[in-house]
């Protein structure tokens, strides 16, 4: 038999949510459904008599790579039955992926896995993300200068101040995506949606100075999804954990009397499509914009 990739209109969407709700049976179908009915993502599949059983998604994004905007093909859904396994039908899909990047004129692609080594086989090679992890101090800031986002709506009334915090920063690193306002606020809406939680901090005058977002993973410790603008501010502003982990280099987090640990992840992959790959990287991908 033979098994051919093809691109999956958005009215046969439901048919690879199913799909991905058994390859991934731990992970909610919906979290898979808001991503591929929206018009910034490609669904490819092999199907067997119009039935899904292998699928590859491919997002499409703008990065940040020294200095320059670039344009990123973003991996993820790869998924098969279990009963199409091992006829090596992933791999298929990710070739054509590729061929598909080259065509549509990709800078480079990224994805995020814990079997690197498989995807070696496509070009992609493993890039190491910092990762900060702090002791949290006791709250040095008035609470006055704090305000604790309870809901979504609360969060969406921020969302330009945030970008203006986030574009710089964003802009040093390698690989950090470029936020649209659309884009910001259908990720902080999921990431509400999925259990977040949110703070932002202002100065006397109103201004905002930081924001987090997180999720406690126990009763003392919290791992912030997404962080930007004046990192002392926000970290002597956490009153909920003793300890918390950040998805930023430990180097540029300054913080007077504070215990900051380096962590690395190595779960990030990159694929180069086009010349113009740099040395000296400086990775950061938040972790809220994860595919």
């Amino acid at each position: 038999m033979i098994f051919n990739p093809a691109v999956v209109s958005k009215d046969r969407i439901e048919a690879i949510v199913e799909l991905l709700d058994i390859a991934f049976e731990h992970t909610p179908a919906e979290y898979f459904r808001r991503k591929l009915v929206e018009n910034d993502t490609t669904t490819i599949a092999i199907s067997d008599d119009d039935m899904p059983v292998a699928t590859v998604t491919m997002y499409d994004r703008e990065v940040w790579y020294h200095g320059r905007k670039l344009r990123m093909c973003g991996i993820g859904d790869v998924a098969t039955h279990p009963e199409y396994r091992g006829k090596g039908l992933a791999s298929k899909l990710m070739r054509h992926a590729v061929e598909i990047m080259k065509k549509e004129g990709y800078d480079l692609s990224i994805l995020f896995t814990d079997i690197n080594s498989y995807y070696e086989k496509f070009g992609y090679s493993t890039v190491v993300r910092q990762v900060s992890r702090i002791e949290i101090p006791e709250p040095q800031i008035s609470e006055s200068r704090i305000l604790h986002l309870k809901n979504i709506d609360e969060a969406t009334s921020h969302v330009e101040e945030m970008l203006a915090l986030y574009e710089p920063m964003a802009s040093k690193y390698d690989y950090s995506i470029v936020r649209t306002k659309a884009y910001f606020l259908r990720t902080l809406k999921w990431f509400y949606d999925d259990g977040g939680r949110g703070i932002v901090v202002f100065d006397g005058d109103g201004k905002l100075l930081a924001y987090g977002f997180y999720r406690m993973v126990s009763e003392n410790k919290a791992v912030f999804y997404d962080a930007g603008g004046d990192m002392n501010a926000l970290i002597h502003s956490i009153d909920f954990a003793t300890e918390a982990n950040f998805p930023i280099p430990h180097d540029d987090i300054d913080v007077e009397g504070d215990l900051v640990h380096p962590l690395e992840d190595n779960g990030m992959m990159v694929l180069w499509i086009k010349e113009g790959r740099g040395t000296d990287e400086k990775p950061f991908f938040s972790w809220i914009d994860s595919f």
